[in-house]
């Protein structure tokens, strides 16, 4: 597990959307990875130590499956809403 913290950082860049943000883990000493999210229920900050293994069971349960298939682009952020949205921008 020496390079793990290597790891959890290359994962972070490249799912698309990760469960958590880089500047969420605070450290990593081989052993524990100490992080803070924040409440869903009053909006306070949370902090937790846990072992790697355990953080990356938790990190890697939001991986997606294989077949899954991701919606980037919805609603105003769809492809069609770019391109309309270019139309109107050119008309002013």
């Amino acid at each position: 597990m020496k390079n793990a913290k290597g790891i959890a950082k290359y994962i972070g860049r490249y799912v698309f959307r990760p469960a958590i943000a880089e500047s969420r883990i605070e450290s990593y000493d081989g052993e524990v990875v100490r992080f803070w999210y924040e409440s869903h229920e009053d909006g306070k900050r949370i902090e937790e130590v846990l072992p790697v293994l355990e953080f990356i069971g938790k990190l890697v349960r939001h991986i997606p499956d294989k077949q899954f298939k991701m919606v980037r682009y919805y609603g105003v952020y769809s492809r069609n809403r770019k391109a309309k949205a270019k139309k109107v921008m050119s008309v002013w």
